[in-house]
């Protein structure tokens, strides 16, 4: 099933890193039903508008919780 809206994807990405505290591109595929290189794209995307940040780099880049601003 692909969920349509990127605002319901990224209340998904958000729920799945409250949950687990990491989200791989495979689990944004699985949760959205995106491709590889959609999912990838959309969570770089989320990434650079601040709605989430990244650790890591290639094979082992992983997503997570944006830290609050202190």
């Amino acid at each position: 099933m692909r969920i349509a809206l990127r605002s319901d994807r990224l209340e998904l990405a958000l729920a799945h890193l409250e949950k687990n505290g990491v989200l791989r591109v495979p689990d944004y595929q699985h949760l959205t039903g995106l491709g590889h290189t959609a999912a990838a794209a959309e969570l770089r995307e989320f990434c650079n508008e601040g709605c989430i940040a990244s650790s890591g780099c290639g094979s082992h880049k992983v997503y997570v919780k944006k830290r609050s601003a202190e």
